[in-house]
């Protein structure tokens, strides 16, 4: 990536796989579209998973059930609207 961009050449390496970088938008989409419903959402997600998973998660060195396990525990109608309107 250094050689490319010290020769000119733009490249976007992304260290997140592309299913992490949609669960970031869609959760920063949720924030957007009702940021009312952002304390609900950071409570639920802090109060709810399992500190080691959100830690994985929020490092982007998560497996997919540990994924899964932090998305089951935000508001679940939010989600749904924000993924409906991505």
């Amino acid at each position: 990536v250094c050689q490319s961009l010290l020769g000119g050449k733009h490249t976007r390496r992304s260290i997140y796989p592309r299913w992490l970088e949609f669960a970031d938008r869609l959760f920063l989409y949720a924030l957007v579209q009702r940021p009312e419903k952002g304390e609900v959402l950071m409570e639920r997600l802090l109060s709810r998973s399992r500190a080691d998973a959100l830690i994985s998660f929020l490092s982007g060195n998560v497996t997919v059930l540990e994924a899964l396990s932090v998305w089951f525990s935000a508001p679940k109608l939010t989600m749904i609207r924000s993924l409906l309107r991505v």
